[in-house]
């Protein structure tokens, strides 16, 4: 049985195709000048807040604030090293900078022994780059430390909100839960939901959590995977599924299977395109006759998702024209 966490892949996905992007949607990609800095590299741009660009930058083992004029990103208007002390007892491993709904933030990770809680804390950053007091923005009970999950995090589409993901896999269990959580601008939560699922053992089982995402609306897309080869009916069966949290109900969780007509998913990644429909791009492989996957990777399926009648509208398999072999 195998376990992967398969996310924020799409970069790697865009190299191989950039030439099938056509092919994918009305997807718009935007792409900055060069960021440069005196001294250290910068590591993320987060964004831009009254003609001031924020990014975060690292020199050996010390990060830095830094903000540049957003008329030209050769220009650095200060730099700050970015120092946090321990919470209680805890170290603060820096995690993330974001802009979230016009408010700059670094976001650190840390474990309260004394709580037994795995948490997710947002630094406000002040117009002179030092930083305001910790929010515990996602706090999560573990049972201890050695068993404690992975964090995940990225901003909505209108970057109006930060969706954190919690990930455990238990593969001794064959179990996967999620705690997926948006929070507004100030650090509040707007929405948060417990997931578990429990894969039943069989025959070369693989289970994935392989990516989520939030809409300018407030909608919540998560989506898992998971396969099996049926031995009697010598073919491998995958499962790919979306759990969708729609603002407008509740966030009550809605399921949109998709088929894969016999392939076997490698990886799956979600983008919202300008339509507002959701599109799940990834590298797939064929089935040999004998039921199991190539060694290769065969192309990139392409899968268009229609959030309003939550139904697949296209479902699209473009094979490379070399071969791709797996890791």
């Amino acid at each position: 049985m195998k376990t992967k966490l398969s996310l924020l892949l799409f970069l790697s996905i865009a190299c191989f195709t950039y030439a099938q992007l056509n092919s994918v949607g009305n997807v718009s990609l935007q792409f900055g000048s060069h960021v440069t800095a005196p001294k250290g590299d910068v590591i993320k741009v987060a964004g831009e807040v009254d003609g001031v660009r924020y990014a975060l930058a690292k020199h050996k083992k010390k990060f830095f604030i830094q903000t540049f004029d957003a008329s030209s990103n050769d220009y650095l208007k200060c730099s700050k090293e970015l120092k946090i002390e321990k919470i209680g007892k805890a170290r603060v491993n820096i995690e993330d900078m974001e802009i979230i709904d016009g408010k700059p933030y670094i976001f650190g990770n840390y474990y309260d022994k004394k709580a037994k809680q795995d948490i997710l804390a947002a630094f406000p950053i002040k117009s002179n780059l030092t930083l305001g007091k910790p929010i515990k923005a996602v706090a999560i009970d573990v049972e201890k430390k050695s068993k404690r999950g992975y964090f995940f995090y990225k901003p909505s589409y209108d970057e109006r909100n930060y969706i954190v993901t919690y990930v455990t896999v238990r593969s001794w269990e064959e179990s996967l839960t999620y705690d997926v959580t948006l929070l507004n601008g100030d650090m509040e939560t707007v929405f948060t939901k417990h997931n578990e699922q429990v894969f039943k053992d069989r025959k070369d089982l693989d289970f994935s959590f392989d990516d989520f995402i939030a809409n300018e609306y407030g909608d919540v897309f998560v989506v898992i995977s998971d396969s099996y080869r049926d031995k009697k009916k010598r073919t491998t069966v995958t499962r790919l599924m979306i759990h969708a949290y729609y603002a407008n109900n509740n966030y009550e969780m809605t399921e949109i299977p998709v088929d894969l007509k016999g392939k076997k998913v490698v990886n799956c990644n979600m983008l919202n395109t300008l339509q507002g429909r959701l599109q799940l791009v990834g590298f797939y492989s064929n089935l040999t006759k004998r039921g199991r996957s190539e060694y290769r990777i065969e192309g990139i399926f392409n899968v268009s998702v229609d959030t309003e009648t939550n139904s697949v509208v296209k479902n699209n398999f473009n094979t490379f024209t070399y071969d791709v072999k797996k890791n």
